[in-house]
């Protein structure tokens, strides 16, 4: 069925894409910062327990098994950098 717009309707439309359109780079910075947040709280979600594991001796994975062969060791740079870009663009959300 096709649908056939009014003239208000068309107006709102018109009056949303120019809105949208005119904060575009807001709108872009603001998803963007989302996105941001959300990637900080899951790399909290994956390192938590292992901030837990370095301070008791007696846990699941010791002090002393943390190597270069051990998972949350190797991917330390990748995390590092999205860390350093996380807050990098909540910065720029922020000024």
């Amino acid at each position: 069925m096709k649908r056939i717009f009014n003239k208000k309707e068309l107006q709102d439309y018109q009056t949303f894409i120019e809105l949208f359109v005119a904060n575009f780079e807001e709108i872009q910075n603001f998803v963007a910062s989302f996105i941001a947040l959300y990637i900080l709280y899951m790399l909290s979600v994956i390192t938590y327990p292992h901030f837990s594991y370095t301070r008791y001796p007696d846990s699941e994975v010791k002090p002393s098994e943390y190597n270069e062969n051990l998972g949350i060791v190797k991917k330390s740079p990748e995390i590092w950098n999205l860390l350093e870009e996380s807050i990098a663009t909540i910065e720029k959300f922020l000024k």
